[in-house]
């Protein structure tokens, strides 16, 4: 039995998309436990996720498992250039929590959702910073960061209704 790549193997990481949907617009999620995924999600009509821009190679998603089996989820990124109204409706999108759509390499992951606890343990606001920083070459951003609590890893998500 092998578990993991080969040491010489190149992995490619990091996280390629996000997006965001209020955690009360997700109606289902379909669990597979077979492939140990989620099969299908199911939103309100009315709902649409929001995309994070965010600045490239600035984003990260960390899961952490403690002795006792909790799994703490954190979803951290960094947004170039955001006005007032976007930053208004990010605000607003966090108020009830939400669930992150996650994209890495060869994977999507479904954050703030798991088939036990549904999206009653949803991804909340930890912190959000902006930063103007002190030299005009430099650019103004906003450091945002998402956690959660829940008592498995994020899974996978093939396909979406």
């Amino acid at each position: 039995m092998t578990i993991g790549n080969s040491f010489c193997a190149k992995s490619v990481g990091g996280v390629e998309s996000i997006e965001l949907l209020p955690a009360e617009a997700l109606l289902d999620a379909t669990y597979d436990p077979v492939a140990k995924a989620l099969r299908g999600l199911t939103l309100r009509d009315e709902c649409e996720p929001l995309g994070v821009t965010f600045r490239e190679g600035e984003a990260s998603l960390e899961e952490s498992i403690d002795d006792h089996g909790n799994v703490a989820h954190r979803l951290s990124f960094l947004l170039d250039g955001v006005a007032p109204e976007g930053l208004h409706r990010l605000l607003s999108a966090l108020r009830g929590g939400v669930v992150a759509l996650v994209a890495t390499e060869g994977e999507h992951l479904l954050v703030g959702y798991s088939p036990e606890l549904r999206a009653e343990a949803p991804l909340r606001l930890h912190s959000l910073q902006r930063l103007s920083l002190q030299r005009y070459d430099q650019t103004p951003h906003i450091a945002v960061e998402l956690r959660s609590s829940d008592s498995r890893l994020s899974l996978p998500l093939y396909g979406r209704q």
